[in-house]
């Protein structure tokens, strides 16, 4: 923080960036170089050390172990040292998109054909232990090793559980005509849909009624929203913001502020 709030200059220019503290991060350069950079800094570039070359995105687990998507949409696991382009490095899988790390050796996968699939180590092989969470996939966000919200091509939300695979067990319905998602856990999940409302939705999922709620107007008056989807069902779900305007959830009360 103290050289963000001082104005120091790391590195120039930058894509992307994962900071693991003070003094450590991972550049992703516009030219696709990805470097572990170390304080203190002030000149550009800083002591570092080239970690690959190529990249389009990376996502860091510490300063010793980097998952990183190359330009030709394979997926590497690095290990450290770092210091040449080719480290010891074992290969995860080719055609990927997007790809979300749980550690070191497990790690959900969305390729191009939009399969979503959870990988597991020992890699090296393509493809390595793998089980197909689902498809027609456009965006995830893992929980845990078990458990991953979905958002299909059609719109739909959905919470699955492990294990997967052919014997998984069938995934509860979030909700319906969403655009984007960002969940805070497996019971708790900000939903934007198509409307451009966004709502904070509460398990569990896909199982009751839905309940019923209110948004405040303008001029105070209240009258019933509801969603009669049948993805709608089983959530508790409070509107956060429209146009402006805060919508208290079922009983009246105001989201807290973070």
């Amino acid at each position: 923080m103290k050289t963000v709030e001082e104005g120091t200059q790391l590195s120039d220019p930058v894509t992307s960036f994962d900071p693991l503290d003070a003094t450590t991060v991972f550049v992703l350069g516009q030219d696709g170089n990805l470097w572990l950079e170390h304080g203190p800094f002030g000149t550009v570039p800083p002591k570092r050390e080239l970690v690959d070359a190529n990249l389009s995105d990376f996502r860091a687990l510490d300063a010793q172990t980097v998952y990183v998507l190359r330009s030709d949409g394979t997926l590497w696991l690095e290990p450290g040292p770092f210091g040449t382009v080719s480290p010891q490095r074992e290969q995860v899988d080719a055609t990927v998109v997007r790809f979300a790390p749980v550690d070191a050796a497990t790690v959900y996968v969305l390729r191009s054909d939009a399969t979503l699939w959870l990988e597991r180590g020992p890699f090296g092989t393509v493809s390595p232990q793998r089980e197909q969470v689902d498809a027609t996939v456009v965006r995830f966000a893992p929980v845990d090793a078990a458990t991953v919200y979905v958002l299909r091509s059609n719109g739909t939300l959905w919470l699955e559980h492990g294990p997967f695979g052919t014997a998984a067990p069938s995934p509860e319905p979030v909700d319906a005509s969403v655009v984007s998602f960002a969940p805070l856990d497996a019971a708790t999940v900000y939903v934007l849909r198509s409307d451009g409302k966004l709502w904070l939705e509460r398990g569990p999922f896909g199982t009751a009624a839905p309940q019923p709620r209110t948004r405040r107007r303008q001029r105070g008056q209240l009258r019933p929203s509801g969603c009669g989807h049948r993805l709608c069902a089983g959530q508790r779900r409070e509107a956060v913001v429209d146009a402006g305007t805060l919508w208290p959830g079922p009983q009246s009360e105001s989201p807290a502020g973070r």
